[in-house]
Order: structure tokens, then sequence, then C-alpha cells
């Protein structure tokens, strides 16, 4: 039992420290790359901006084929079309009689 949680406590030890050591690494690279940025003094209220002035929050963004009604429900005929010939077998142009 001894041996049994000596090992179990020295794994546990072993993954802390590479857990800290990995977080302690993390931090670094965090503190490398992005320094403070300096605040600008601006005098009176400061400009908005267009996400700000339109606010619109998170909306969907919108395919461009369906903006327009005409082409929305061309695209539609045409798929309607495409399922349609799974159902029917299309019609073909009698050529001749059996000759025999």
């Amino acid at each position: 039992d001894a041996r049994d949680y000596e090992l179990y406590a020295s794994a546990k030890e072993r993954s802390e420290a590479s857990k800290s050591a990995k977080k302690s690494r993390r931090q670094s690279k965090v503190s490398m790359h992005h320094p403070p940025l300096a605040e600008e003094q601006v005098d009176g209220k400061r400009q908005i901006n267009y996400q700000i002035e339109k606010n619109r929050g998170l909306t969907p963004r919108r395919n461009k084929d369906l903006k327009n009604p005409r082409k929305k429900h061309r695209i539609k005929y045409g798929k309607a079309v495409i399922r349609r010939k799974g159902q029917v077998q299309d019609q073909r142009e009698r050529r001749d009689t059996y000759g025999g």
C-alpha cells in the first residue's frame, strides 16, 4: 500500500509540475506579444464607429443570391426540376417504328 501511495503521489507531482510549467510558458508568451496600449487623450466626446452607430448586433450572414426575389425563385425552380428528374423519366422522341 505504501509503495502504491508513493507511486501515485510522485505521478501527481510530476503532472502538476508539467501543468505549472506549461501555464508559465503560456503567460510569458502572452505578455511578450501584447504590450499594453497607450490610452489616447481626446477632447470632448469621442467619435463613434460604424458598428456602434448601426447597432445591428449578431445578425446572420445573408446569402447574396437570395436578396433578389426573382433570382431566388429561379434557383428554387431549378432545384425543383432536378428533384423531378429523379421521380419521372424524360420523354424521348420516337425515331422509327420497329422494322423487324
